[in-house]
């Protein structure tokens, strides 16, 4: 039945069996699917009500998490997906989750497990809503993300909501006053600050296991960041939503002719290029130019992004156009060793996913990631303002 735990999942098989509800937090590549896997099974197996297993998941993961439980737990799995009628895990992606508010009133969900937990970071959205509901029902509940803070500990809030202790840390009012270091903006409260970060960090202990490569022992190849500088383009700070849009969509026209020059020399030189960008105006424009590449971005059926991926994978294109938050999780693209970033969202910790694509655990070779960028344009805005919120969350977890 599957493969043998690493010593660090096992460590964090045992904690879980222990506890009731746990983020597993774990940097990615770290195995957070096969340690939760191992642990619900042997509870569920020493458990007499066999109650259902939960998996909810991105709609594209959900084939791998198939793959996944029969691998780690040793059960077939060929009940179709979204069905609850047999064996003892389900799985279901987010848009989905309001089929199984039914079933968990009912008692028939023991344990849930949220993957990509930062989907719920929105406590207003329906699909929060429904996960609670569900979640507040089952007597087991975990979230798996490797990126709990994409804009700030404000994240954290809506996942020890879920988890059902987010009143230890004062609610969501006194959690956002004592620990996102609050200011007015003139036009409402910004809670993405950090304050109070040791606190927060100890009371956070009982609740949450993260762990990176380095501290657990697994090394990686080398990683080396090399900034680019294109076309220059001057641009005055921008101080709205509609400055910004407007800014950044000025650099794109700018920066597109030396990118795909840049581009070109990659492929020239026997380079298969991950790139990364935001805009589907622009993923439209370098397809035209690229014609010879796959794509990856939101909307996308499951089918259709994992042939991208195992074409090029095997070595079938040469290029593979990817969007930042379609692409930033559950990827694997280690048959390139080369990262390109042509445009770049406000988090940090975005970035680092999706340059995790091609540096991580099965990959055999030195990695370069390029960033491609307009000096004096807002990109330097957003290149500052992510280095500052890297620093503002640091200590936190």
């Amino acid at each position: 039945m599957g493969f043998e735990l690493k010593p660090h999942q096992k460590e964090a098989v045992e904690r879980i069996k222990k506890t009731y509800q746990l983020i597993l937090a774990d940097e990615m590549g770290l195995g957070k699917t096969a340690t939760i896997l191992k642990a619900t099974r042997d509870t569920w197996v020493g458990y007499a009500g066999k109650k259902k297993i939960l998996v909810v998941c991105p709609a594209s993961l959900k084939k791998n998490w198939q793959k996944e439980i029969v691998e780690w737990s040793g059960w077939p799995f060929k009940q179709e997906l979204d069905k609850i009628q047999c064996g003892p895990h389900i799985i279901t992606n987010y848009e989905r989750l309001k089929n199984f508010v039914e079933p968990a009133e009912k008692g028939l969900i023991g344990t849930v497990i949220f993957d990509e937990a930062h989907y719920l970071k929105n406590p207003k959205s329906q699909r929060f809503y429904y996960a609670e509901r569900i979640a507040s029902r089952a007597e087991k509940k975990f979230l798996l993300t490797g990126t709990p803070m994409v804009s700030g500990p404000c994240d954290l809030a809506p996942l020890l909501d879920i988890l059902g202790v987010l009143p230890l840390f004062g609610g969501y009012e006194g959690f956002y006053k004592r620990y996102c270091d609050p200011y007015f903006n003139g036009y409402g409260w910004d809670y993405t600050g950090a304050s109070n970060k040791e606190e927060l960090k100890r009371k956070l202990k009982p609740y949450i296991i993260r762990r990176t490569k380095k501290e657990v022992g697994i090394g990686l190849p080398k990683k080396s960041i090399v900034d680019v500088p294109m076309i220059e383009c001057k641009q005055p700070y921008a101080d709205s939503l509609q400055e910004i849009e407007s800014q950044l969509r000025t650099v794109n026209r700018v920066k597109f002719p030396p990118a795909v020059k840049f581009i070109n020399d990659l492929l020239e030189k026997g380079e298969r290029p991950v790139v990364f960008l935001h805009h589907r105006s622009l993923m439209a424009r370098l397809k035209e130019t690229f014609k010879d590449s796959v794509q990856i971005y939101g909307g996308q059926s499951a089918e259709e992004r994992n042939e991208a991926v195992e074409k090029f994978q095997n070595g079938e294109v040469p290029l593979i156009l990817c969007s930042l938050q379609a692409s930033a999780t559950g990827l694997t693209l280690t048959s390139s060793r080369v990262a390109v970033f042509l445009e770049y969202l406000w988090s940090p910790s975005v970035s680092k996913q999706a340059q995790d694509r091609v540096h991580r655990i099965s990959q055999t070779r030195d990695v370069t990631i390029y960033n491609l960028y307009c000096p004096k344009s807002i990109e330097e805005q957003q290149g500052m303002r992510s280095f500052i919120k890297e620093l503002d969350m640091r200590g936190v977890l």
